[in-house]
């Protein structure tokens, strides 16, 4: 459904050293396969201390939250 979306952009980034910028916290952009994706809002595939800024994916905590 939404990934015929995101592989459209995959020719831009995939053959030069252009970014994709995005507000999307899902990480489809990454699932399509996009290498350069500046996530600007963050991402829900990870979770960060804002005192020490240790970083853990989210499925390793997800029974905590």
């Amino acid at each position: 459904m939404h990934s015929s979306l995101y592989r459209s952009l995959l020719p831009t980034t995939a053959t030069s050293n252009q970014s994709i910028i995005t507000k999307n916290v899902d990480g489809f952009h990454q699932e399509a396969g996009a290498k350069n994706v500046l996530e600007i809002y963050g991402t829900l595939r990870s979770a960060s201390c804002t005192k020490c800024e240790y970083k853990v994916a989210t499925k390793e905590i997800a029974g905590e939250i």
